[in-house]
């Protein structure tokens, strides 16, 4: 087993056998699939993975970890070990094409949220990711209308999101201040929705969400610069109510006024 000393990357390395293997069930690896581990620190999943998987490629942050990883699977050339940064990371760079491997992972706290929009808007996407994040960032990638958040969009946006089960701090070591979650994600691999530029959409949804619990009219005019007025302008014959909440709007709901947007300013 690799052990190394304090971690330095805000690491909680999962020791419970019991979540390791309700994971592994759920990630449903056969001898098909390619894998990406990201961070597998002590190996809880690993060993494992690599043993019912066809290719294995992990992506480790820590370099004391990554080095005696490579060393410990240098005979095995199914296995490769990167010492990269998953937040920044270009999965085009592996020998993987589109929707052919599965992402699994224990993610940092900090960083959950890039990693899985970095690996979401790859050219290369996954076809599902199996991962442990914060519980409150689990919540928010599978809300339902009504408490939708940018998060929401931003998941949803790329697939079907399912929060699976609780992991309690007792289940790492060190043991983190707070509930974690394992959530799976099940790319589309066709678009169900469709816009000129993810990068501009997602700005106008967060300028949307940037005073959630104001009314819609009056959180867009605050993110937008926009006056007020010409907002409700924009709103009109669409199936917002200039008074509802960013949290009621569905994903179409945002596409449509995303488009208005452009024709009008």
């Amino acid at each position: 087993m690799v052990r190394t000393g304090t971690p330095i990357y805000g690491q909680h390395f999962l020791i419970d056998n019991e979540v390791r293997n309700k994971i592994l069930e759920e990630a449903k690896i056969n001898s098909y699939d390619n894998v990406i581990e990201i961070g597998p620190g002590h190996q809880a999943l690993t060993k494992k993975i690599i043993e019912s998987c066809s290719n294995f490629f992990a992506i480790e942050i820590d370099k004391e970890i990554s080095k005696k990883l490579q060393e410990l699977y240098s005979f095995n050339s199914s296995v490769k070990i990167l010492n990269e940064d998953a937040r920044y990371f270009d999965p085009s760079l592996l020998d993987l094409e589109d929707f052919n491997y599965k992402l699994i992972g224990n993610l940092p706290y900090y960083s959950a949220n890039f990693i899985v929009r970095n690996f979401l808007e790859s050219s290369v996407r996954p076809k599902e990711l199996i991962i442990m994040v914060q519980k409150e960032v689990a919540e928010s990638m599978s809300a339902k209308v009504g408490k939708m958040k940018l998060l929401s969009v931003a998941t949803q946006f790329y697939g079907d999101v399912f929060k699976l089960f609780d992991v309690y701090p007792e289940s790492f070591s060190p043991p983190p201040k707070v509930i974690s979650s394992v959530v799976k994600i099940k790319v589309r691999e066709n678009f169900l929705y469709n816009v000129d530029s993810s990068n501009d959409f997602f700005k106008f949804v967060k300028s949307g969400f940037n005073s959630p619990r104001k009314k819609i009219s009056n959180s867009l005019s605050f993110g937008l610069s926009v006056p007020k007025e010409q907002i409700i302008e924009l709103l009109k014959n669409t199936n917002v109510d200039p008074d509802s909440r960013p949290s009621l709007l569905t994903i179409n709901d945002w596409i449509d006024l995303y488009e208005r947007n452009k024709k009008t300013f």
